[in-house]
């Protein structure tokens, strides 16, 4: 699922999922701040399949 778009209930585009249960990359949940989340957290992140906010994303491609 990753990459694919998270809908709300009128169909808007609000986020982007991020997480998949099996990650090609080493440490899947960093933080923005480098801070790698602990099993704990990850596990939760992983079970949520939680995705990047709309916001977030657009901040990321803006043009400079």
């Amino acid at each position: 699922m990753s990459g694919g778009a998270l809908l709300n209930l009128q169909g808007e585009v609000v986020g982007v999922n991020g997480m998949h249960a099996f990650p090609l990359w080493e440490i899947p949940s960093v933080f923005e701040s480098g801070e790698e989340a602990d099993k704990t957290l990850h596990d939760k992140i992983v079970r949520l399949s939680w995705a990047v906010p709309m916001e977030k994303v657009k901040e990321m491609t803006r043009s400079e």
